[in-house]
Protein backbone atom coordinates (compact mmCIF):
# COMPACT_ATOMS: atom_id res chain seq x y z
CA UNK A 1 0.00 0.00 0.00
CA UNK A 2 2.76 2.50 0.83
CA UNK A 3 4.30 1.99 -2.60
CA UNK A 4 0.97 2.95 -4.19
CA UNK A 5 0.91 6.12 -2.10
CA UNK A 6 4.30 7.10 -3.54
CA UNK A 7 2.96 6.64 -7.07
CA UNK A 8 0.75 9.69 -6.43
CA UNK A 9 3.40 11.80 -4.69
CA UNK A 10 2.86 14.79 -6.98
CA UNK A 11 -0.67 15.13 -5.63
CA UNK A 12 -0.20 14.00 -2.01
CA UNK A 13 3.48 15.04 -1.46
CA UNK A 14 4.15 11.68 0.22
CA UNK A 15 7.32 10.26 -1.26
CA UNK A 16 9.22 7.30 0.22
CA UNK A 17 11.30 9.57 2.46
CA UNK A 18 8.25 11.31 3.92
CA UNK A 19 6.52 7.98 4.51
CA UNK A 20 9.66 6.75 6.23
CA UNK A 21 9.58 9.75 8.55
CA UNK A 22 5.94 9.10 9.42
CA UNK A 23 5.96 5.31 9.69
CA UNK A 24 9.56 4.55 10.71
CA UNK A 25 9.19 5.27 14.42
CA UNK A 26 5.83 3.47 14.54
CA UNK A 27 6.91 0.32 12.71
CA UNK A 28 10.34 0.07 14.28
CA UNK A 29 9.85 1.37 17.80
CA UNK A 30 13.04 1.33 19.82
CA UNK A 31 13.03 -0.64 23.07
CA UNK A 32 15.15 2.14 24.56
CA UNK A 33 13.36 4.30 27.12
CA UNK A 34 16.02 6.99 26.81
CA UNK A 35 14.67 9.86 24.72
CA UNK A 36 18.05 10.77 23.22
CA UNK A 37 18.69 7.20 22.08
CA UNK A 38 15.22 7.05 20.54
CA UNK A 39 15.84 10.32 18.69
CA UNK A 40 19.12 8.98 17.32
CA UNK A 41 17.32 5.85 16.08
CA UNK A 42 14.74 7.82 14.08
CA UNK A 43 17.22 8.50 11.28
CA UNK A 44 17.84 4.79 10.76
CA UNK A 45 14.18 3.84 11.17
CA UNK A 46 13.28 6.33 8.44
CA UNK A 47 15.97 4.97 6.17
CA UNK A 48 14.90 1.34 6.60
CA UNK A 49 11.25 2.10 5.83
CA UNK A 50 12.26 4.26 2.86
CA UNK A 51 14.41 1.45 1.44
CA UNK A 52 11.63 -1.10 1.99
CA UNK A 53 9.21 1.08 0.03
CA UNK A 54 11.64 1.84 -2.79
CA UNK A 55 12.72 -1.80 -3.17
CA UNK A 56 9.44 -3.59 -2.49
CA UNK A 57 9.47 -5.22 -5.93
CA UNK A 58 12.81 -6.91 -5.17
CA UNK A 59 12.19 -7.68 -1.49
CA UNK A 60 8.64 -8.97 -1.68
Amino acid sequence: HLKRVTLHEKENLMNAENLGIVFGPTLMRSPERDAMAALNDIRYQRLVVELLIKNEDILF
